[in-house]
């Protein structure tokens, strides 16, 4: 939440994420697995925007679902797994706040 704040992005507080169109929220899954009795840990991350979106094809129907996400996942042992989980968080956080700087760029020049 923190290096969102950094980066300009407001943290909706609950009562407005009820009233944000769309109803965003920022999803960050961490997955681990240790296969038994091996030294190392296979992890994957997702950070994904969710919002409700409408289909075109019957504007009625209205689902939850990603408008943006990336993953990563990789192996790392028992000593450092918890780093590298924080590493590829920070990262994909990252690379959330480049695309939502580069969709308000585009909003704000679209708006000239």
């Amino acid at each position: 939440m923190e290096r969102l704040q950094k980066a300009g992005i407001h943290i909706l507080s609950p009562q407005e994420q009820l009233k944000a169109t769309g109803k965003p929220v920022l999803f960050v899954d961490v997955s681990l697995n240790q296969p038994k009795d091996a030294p190392v840990y296979a992890y994957n991350v997702t950070v994904a925007l969710n919002q409700i979106v409408t289909l075109n094809r019957d504007p009625a129907i209205q689902v939850i679902a990603p408008t943006w996400s990336l993953g990563r996942g990789g192996m790392a042992g028992n000593r450092v797994i918890a780093a590298a989980v924080q590493r590829t968080v920070a990262d994909l956080t990252e690379k959330f706040i480049a695309a939502h700087k580069g969709e308000a760029a585009q909003k704000t020049a679209a708006q000239r």
